[in-house]
């Protein structure tokens, strides 16, 4: 759901979901990301 906050890949880095497209979401992470990229889990 748009605005939930969700943990991004294998650093679980904090995000949150900024845009929903079908069953794709855009997040935008609030730490550093460095060797995270599309396609990691969520």
């Amino acid at each position: 759901n748009m605005f939930d906050v969700v943990r991004v890949g294998e650093q679980n880095l904090i995000g949150e979901i900024i845009e929903m497209r079908g069953d794709r979401a855009s997040i935008q992470v609030y730490e550093e990301t460095a060797g995270i990229g599309p396609g990691d889990k969520v």
